[in-house]
């Protein structure tokens, strides 16, 4: 069954307005995101031994097991971050590419981010005196690359793939099974 097509507006159809461009979604806009396969997740650490080595020693993200799965655990770079909001100093902000950033130079290590975060994601560094997180690897980003963790990942559970914030990924990526 056809729809039939609304008759054009009397100022004419170069005046009609275009369709969205964007999909609409509970996210404001497309953005790069981790996709996590746990059923894949073999529990080898390579991620966090790659991403150890991108951070001078020091991981940013871990592995948890959890029954009998091994869950990658990282920071979600929130649309709406709490870290950024409760952060006295101002020294966590938001990238351009979406990602929640911690400016080590202006950090105090109050814990204030590592109280307000839901996921439990920065972690302080005592002997420097600075909390740190996952930065999803930015400079290698900028560079064209994968972050660490991901192009380490031998059983293909961790992805980095663009989500449209449709929340199906819970279920079933449709993006992450065509490596979008």
């Amino acid at each position: 069954m056809a729809l039939a097509k609304p008759e054009a507006s009397k100022k004419g159809a170069s005046e009609e307005k275009a369709p969205p461009k964007t999909f609409a979604s509970y996210r404001s806009s497309l953005r790069k995101v981790f996709y996590i396969d746990i059923e894949k997740c073999i529990g080898c650490k390579a991620c966090e031994a790659a991403c150890a080595r991108v951070h001078g020693g020091s991981p940013r993200m871990y592995i948890q097991t959890v029954e009998e799965y091994n869950v990658p655990m990282h920071c979600q770079h929130c649309e709406v971050p709490a870290c950024v909001e409760v952060c006295p100093e101002k020294a966590i902000d938001v990238t351009p590419e979406g990602f929640t950033m911690i400016n080590e130079a202006k950090c105090v290590a109050c814990k204030a981010c590592i109280v307000a975060c839901p996921f439990g994601m920065p972690k302080l560094e005592p002997e420097r005196r600075v909390v740190v997180k996952c930065d999803m690897c930015i400079d290698r980003i900028r560079q064209g690359l994968e972050p660490a963790c991901v192009a380490t990942c031998t059983a293909e559970a961790l992805k980095f793939i663009t989500c449209i914030g449709c929340n199906i990924c819970v279920v079933s990526c449709p993006f992450a099974k065509r490596g979008v």
